[in-house]
């Protein structure tokens, strides 16, 4: 599980990346903003996981 996991928030961090660098090159995109909050979402997620799985 932890595996997983830890795939999980590597991709979570590359759609953070991708993010950045595409509100660099095309800001003020639908797409881009999307794909922001996703990241986001996904971030949360990982946190929540992360701290079901310590108690």
């Amino acid at each position: 599980m932890s595996k997983i996991r830890k795939i999980f928030l590597f991709a979570c961090i590359i759609m953070l990346i991708a993010h950045i660098i595409r509100y660099f090159f095309y800001n003020g995109d639908i797409l881009q903003t999307s794909i922001g909050t996703i990241a986001m979402i996904c971030l949360i997620i990982s946190v929540i996981l992360n701290k079901g799985t310590e108690k």
